[in-house]
């Protein structure tokens, strides 16, 4: 009797494990980076490099600029020139993004901290083959040499739409 209960016991876990496997949603994220600026602030001439691997499978891919930013950021928004390269073809894109910080009164955008704030903002939607890769390029374009308030900057990826192969 002993044993059936541990059967059945068993037997419920491996059909719940498999339900849950079944069910679990796949995360469309492949990528996700940040490289963090120097806390004295980002430099004009400082230009932030991530390098995406191949891609797994031909798709629509969705790409977002994310920054990290403090209080002390002296401006409502700042504007990214971001440029990326897909390889192998060599196809170049450059995007001018706004990216708003600080609202009219005074107060941080984005997912809000105790004193810092998350900004994420839409970059494009590219349609890419399987083994194709990335190098995306980041710069301010703001009349300052140094920016301040600026902690980290970010690049994510998700898989949309995946195309037969």
């Amino acid at each position: 009797m002993e044993s059936s209960k541990h059967f059945h016991t068993l037997y419920i876990l491996a059909l719940m494990a498999i339900a849950i496997s079944v069910f679990s949603c796949d995360n469309p994220r492949i990528f996700d980076d940040y490289e963090a600026i120097a806390q004295d602030g980002w430099e004009r001439n400082k230009v932030l490099t991530f390098n995406v691997p191949k891609m797994q499978h031909t798709g629509t891919y969705q790409q977002w600029v994310q920054l990290r930013a403090y209080q002390k950021y002296p401006f409502q928004t700042v504007t990214l020139i971001v440029e990326q390269t897909v390889f192998p073809q060599k196809q170049v894109y450059r995007d001018t993004i706004d990216c708003h910080i600080i609202n009219k009164e005074g107060r941080l955008e984005g997912k809000n901290g105790i004193s810092c704030t998350e900004v994420v903002a839409h970059l494009r939607t590219l349609q890419l083959q399987q083994g194709d890769s990335l190098t995306i390029s980041i710069r301010h374009d703001m009349r300052r040499e140094l920016l301040p308030g600026i902690s980290d900057v970010g690049i994510r990826i998700e898989e949309g739409v995946r195309s037969k192969e």
